[in-house]
């Protein structure tokens, strides 16, 4: 009998042994499939990205000389109509004035939503402030957020959708995250994993209200950049409303009313993920620390008021010189020297979490109270993603500094953790996550240039009030 037990018991451990084995030797396998897998992908995202450069060069080229031959026929012409024309001082002054006028549209390369965004001087000037901070936020932060969409996928069994704001900040972002989607939707159009297959019925999409931005992303987000009836990689969807000019965006109590219904009719599969900016954020004063978006212009503010309402989870974007801590709404408008008198004298009103928009049964948009534990669940789904300045010879690294004081309850994530972004659930996502910048000069008037592009923020009082900048 006790033999009989013995031989039982090596039967077990010799199965329980094999079973290991087997165990390691299919972990090294995957490891090493893996591992082909990507270098053999790398390789050919390589080959790809080149094939499309060079079909974009030859497709340019091809427009280059119709586009010349096009101008030299053009000019043949009104040569021609000019020495026709000549004695007839009114069908001259017609040429000439028809000349004027079609000569920003019949010699532009642009179409008339590009130009407009040149002819609109305040989103052009303000896409140039912080331009290669905003590119880099956005080189290191997009990928990690596809990756966490296509975590969320596979985790929610639910679509993904991105509620994108407006600014020229969230227009960069939808152009880079176009660029991501679609290099990765190409990349899966002839390498499908067997594993994900079946989560191919899930889907990444977009919604906005930025007009411009839409329009970035319909150029960036075609499976064939040279095809002009090429589908897009992803859906994008551009809500109704009253055009702002200034924002380049469209915005309103209709614009409200459209976003709440769209997440509402789609939310039962369908996860959201509210994309936002604010002209200046604010480091909320209590805890927990989270960044609070600052707005001015029609209605503009609660756009962003309905996203924060209504999304599962919220990334604020911002330079860190747009970031304010330790100090009240009022105090920054005052020494912006901003009293309402006049449109461009506007304050800057802040996200309220208090409270929230909602439709009545009427179908009107009203605003009700949340309770505290409402807020407090609002709150924590609010993350930041900001640039951090470690270099001591940086104007800004004094601000860093105090930034990541202030974010001690929650901690902040540098690129130790940064990964970590792809897979945790967002209530165990720190509220500050910051990448180091480098990209700097060293002359420190330079760099007050480039941190501060607006003028009436390099008074030597504001930067050492607000920035722990003495000058």
């Amino acid at each position: 009998m006790e033999l009989s037990q013995s031989i039982l018991l090596s039967l077990f451990g010799f199965v329980g042994l094999a079973i290991l084995a087997i165990e390691v030797f299919y972990k090294q396998r995957q490891q090493k499939d893996e591992t082909e897998w990507r270098q053999k992908h790398l390789g050919e995202e390589s080959k790809w990205r080149q094939e499309q450069e060079n079909r974009e060069t030859e497709w340019k080229q091809e427009q280059y000389i119709k586009e010349t031959k096009w101008r030299e026929d053009k000019i043949e012409a009104e040569k021609r109509m000019f020495n026709e024309w000549a004695g007839n001082t009114d069908k001259l002054a017609t040429l000439i004035k028809n000349k004027l006028i079609d000569s920003s549209s019949l010699f532009s390369n642009h179409t008339k939503i590009d130009s407009y965004s040149e002819a609109n001087a305040i989103f052009y000037d303000r896409k140039r402030h912080y331009a290669d901070e905003k590119k880099f936020i956005l080189n290191q932060f997009v990928p990690l957020l596809v990756d966490r969409c296509e975590h969320l996928k596979k985790e929610k069994k639910k679509n993904i959708c991105l509620i994108v704001d407006c600014g020229t900040t969230m227009h960069a972002f939808l152009e880079r995250f176009s660029e991501e989607v679609t290099m990765r939707a190409i990349i899966k159009q002839t390498n499908i994993n067997i594993n994900e297959i079946e989560n191919e019925k899930l889907s990444i999409s977009v919604a906005t209200n930025n007009i411009l931005g839409a329009a970035i992303a319909m150029e960036k987000g075609r499976l064939c950049s040279i095809d002009r009836f090429s589908e897009m990689s992803f859906k994008c969807h551009l809500f109704q409303g009253e055009l702002l000019p200034t924002y380049s965006a469209v915005t309103g109590v209709e614009t409200n009313i459209a976003v709440i219904k769209y997440i509402k009719e789609k939310e039962e599969n369908t996860y959201f993920i509210g994309i936002t900016v604010g002209n200046w954020i604010r480091i909320r004063g209590s805890e927990p620390h989270v960044a609070i978006p600052m707005a001015r212009g029609r209605e503009h503010r609660s756009f962003k008021q309905t996203l924060i309402n209504y999304s599962n989870e919220i990334f604020v974007i911002s330079p860190l010189a747009k970031i304010f801590t330790g100090c009240k709404n009022k105090e920054i408008n005052k020494a912006l020297k901003l009293d309402g008198s006049k449109p461009w004298k506007a304050r800057y009103k802040e996200i309220d979490t208090r409270k929230r928009l909602y439709i009545n049964e009427e179908g009107k948009l009203k605003v009700e109270v949340l309770s505290p534990d409402q807020e407090k669940y609002l709150i924590n789904k609010i993350k930041l993603v900001t640039t951090d300045r470690v270099n001591k010879a940086f104007l800004l690294n004094g601000h860093a500094h105090t930034l990541k004081k202030t974010a001690v309850e929650r901690q902040y994530w540098s690129k130790e953790d940064i990964d970590k972004v792809k897979e945790y659930d967002i209530e165990n996502i720190a509220s500050l996550i910051m990448f180091e910048f480098n990209n700097l000069p060293k002359d420190r008037d330079i760099q007050k240039e480039i941190e501060f592009p607006h003028k009436e923020t390099r008074d030597p009082i504001f930067l050492d009030n607000f920035f722990n900048v003495k000058v």
